[in-house]
């Protein structure tokens, strides 16, 4: 069995293929909570559902859109420009992911390689960002410093003795 409190930051990590996705997708099935607080951002985005998230920003009402492109601006994106855009870059549909959870005020925060498509000056503004929340944090991430800055407990998928099975260790860090 697994739980997650509501103060944990856990990082899941592990090699390639080994099932880290998986587990997320099992995890959030079996979540107790309602959906509007849970902020799932995954791996791959496809670029159609990149600009239905665009969309559903831009039908926001404009105090909703204030409070989120207030958000956007603070994980390092400019809002005009975003909102300028036809179809956002995979980094920026992940940043529109994060900010429309974090308006929800989310119970648990889960992201599969939030890193994945983003300079250094994002990954530092979402760094931050995670810092301030007031809920659990569950990260997939092969990126060791921003695990070891936001985590403190570590889920790491790794195969038996035998190179049959995977197993699953946690790591208080």
């Amino acid at each position: 069995d697994l739980n997650i409190k509501p103060e944990d930051r856990i990082s899941i990590t592990g090699n390639n293929g080994c099932g880290k996705s998986t587990l997320i997708k099992k995890i959030i099935s079996e979540l107790n909570i309602s959906n509007n607080r849970l902020t799932y951002i995954p791996q791959e985005i496809d670029i159609s559902s990149s600009k239905e998230i665009l969309n559903r920003v831009r039908s926001l009402d404009r105090p909703g859109l204030g409070k989120l492109m207030s958000i956007i601006s603070c994980l390092g994106s400019r809002p005009e420009r975003l909102l300028q855009s036809s179809s956002p870059s995979p980094g920026e549909t992940r940043k529109i992911l994060l900010a429309l959870g974090m308006m929800n005020e989310p119970h648990i925060i889960v992201m599969d390689e939030p890193t994945n498509h983003m300079d250094l000056d994002s990954i530092t503004a979402i760094e931050d960002a995670l810092n301030e929340v007031n809920c659990s944090l569950l990260l997939v991430s092969h990126d060791r410093i921003f695990l070891d800055r936001l985590t403190d407990i570590n889920w790491d998928i790794a195969e038996d003795d035998k190179n049959e099975h995977y197993c699953l260790n946690v790591i208080l860090k």
